[in-house]
């Protein structure tokens, strides 16, 4: 995430293909490059740790890897509206999690053992760990 820091950092409305946006290759980089929205998927779906694990987040996996953040928040859009997530680490390695989204979508927490989840809130309301691991792997 250290090549897309600079970019998500400019300002800019586009991913570039490089950190050095058009200023790489010659000044020939490209300033709109689909194939750059990698970290995009990978900061929503493994550090905020929310995946859909039914067709339009009707049901969701809640799931952070903290790797080296101490912190993170960020908005992951759905077809029912955005779901706000927050979380924080808490005694060196444990995670307390909070969530605000649509009602309608059912928030399943599933923390992987090397990020403890300590606590979690989705829409304020306390959730606990599913007893097994879920099943889709999206």
């Amino acid at each position: 995430s250290e090549s897309f820091e600079p970019i998500a950092l400019s300002g800019s409305s586009t991913l570039w293909e490089t950190s050095r946006g058009g200023d790489d290759f010659s000044a020939a980089g490209s300033l709109c490059h689909g194939w750059s929205s990698l970290p995009a998927y990978y900061l929503r779906r493994h550090v905020l740790g929310v995946s859909p694990l039914e067709p339009g987040f009707k049901k969701f996996r809640i799931s952070p890897f903290a790797d080296r953040y101490w912190k993170a928040g960020g908005r992951v859009p759905t077809p029912h509206g955005a779901i706000e997530v927050r979380w924080t680490r808490e005694g060196g390695s444990g995670i307390v999690f909070s969530a605000e989204g649509p009602s309608c979508l059912e928030p399943v927490l599933d923390p992987l053992p090397e990020c403890p989840v300590l606590s979690a809130k989705y829409n304020s309301r306390p959730l606990s760990a599913s007893k097994t691991k879920c099943d889709a792997k999206l």
